[in-house]
C-alpha cells in the first residue's frame, strides 16, 4: 500500500473511532514512518504534575491521552496491517 492511501485509510478510520487526529509520515530516514498526531482536547481534564515528585501518573488528562493513544495505535496496526518492532513503525504523538 502506498504512502498516500495509508494515510486516507488511518485518517478514515481515527475519524469513525472518533478520534481527532493528523496523519502523516516521516520524512528522511523516517520516511517508513505513520505518524498519527492526536488533537489536544479541553474535555481531557487538568494536566496535574505532582510538585514533590515531578511525576504525572496520576494526571487524568495524561491518563485519558494515553488511552487515546492506545486505542489509535491498535485502530493504525489494524488497518494497516504493519507489525513488529516500534509498534509497525507507528508514532503516536
Amino acid at each position: 500500500m502506498d504512502r498516500k492511501e495509508e494515510t486516507k485509510i488511518v485518517k478514515n478510520a481515527l475519524k469513525q473511532a472518533g478520534i481527532k487526529a493528523a496523519v502523516g509520515h516521516g520524512a528522511g530516514t523516517a520516511w517508513g514512518w505513520l505518524e498519527i498526531r492526536i488533537e489536544k482536547l479541553t474535555e481531557w481534564g487538568e494536566h496535574i504534575i505532582n510538585p514533590e515528585t515531578n511525576d504525572h501518573r496520576d494526571c487524568p488528562y495524561c491518563k485519558r491521552r494515553h488511552a487515546i493513544g492506545q486505542q489509535a495505535l491498535q485502530i493504525a496496526l489494524q488497518v494497516t496491517g504493519r507489525h513488529g518492532d516500534y509498534d509497525g513503525r507507528i508514532s503516536i504523538g
